[in-house]
């Protein structure tokens, strides 16, 4: 009955975790192995209690960067709220609709787009925007697990395509080092 989600829900998970953690990180350093790590313990932590497997969130992350945390305590403080709001307004919340709410994400996370990555791209080689190209057009006429599975798989192939085709240089050596 999953299919395909069996194998892209970690994925999805991993890509999104990283994604999430570079685009907050403030021009520090991240390691994706770290984040893999992470993303793995708090699984594992969470399938002690039959949670739903843990992933990050951009929509929570974007409003939280939005609002300027000072202490990294400001995450148990938005989970006892959303606890809070689970059990005291969720009939008064479930009738707002998909539109409202999107309202209230979409201008938190649309910092994050970053159109002026695309020019340097485009200078460089043209042929690298391809994954980027075939990945929104999925995303946007199929779905979204195909369209990133798709994306994928179109960047696999463009990065085997450059691989094979190397760009050889004569390089000149001094007299002085050849005999």
């Amino acid at each position: 009955e999953l299919g395909a989600a069996i194998g892209l829900i970690p994925l999805i998970a991993i890509l999104e975790q990283v994604a999430i953690a570079k685009a907050f990180a403030n021009g520090k350093r991240t390691d994706a192995t770290q984040e893999m790590i992470a993303l793995g313990v708090g699984t594992i932590f969470g399938s002690l209690f039959s949670s739903m497997p843990v992933t990050a969130s951009f929509e929570r992350s974007s409003v939280q960067a939005a609002s300027g945390p000072k202490t990294p305590l400001t995450n148990i403080y938005g989970g006892i709220l959303v606890l809070l709001a689970l059990g005291f307004l969720m009939p008064s919340l479930a009738y707002i609709p998909k539109a409202i709410l999107a309202s209230v994400i979409i201008p938190s996370v649309i910092f994050m787009v970053e159109l002026e990555e695309l020019k340097p791209i485009w200078k460089s080689r043209k042929i690298e925007l391809l994954p980027f190209g075939v990945t929104f057009l999925c995303c946007l006429f199929v779905n979204m697990e195909y369209g990133i599975l798709i994306g994928a798989g179109s960047h696999l192939l463009l990065l085997a395509y450059i691989g094979n085709r190397p760009h050889p240089e004569l390089i000149r050596l001094p007299v002085s080092l050849i005999s």
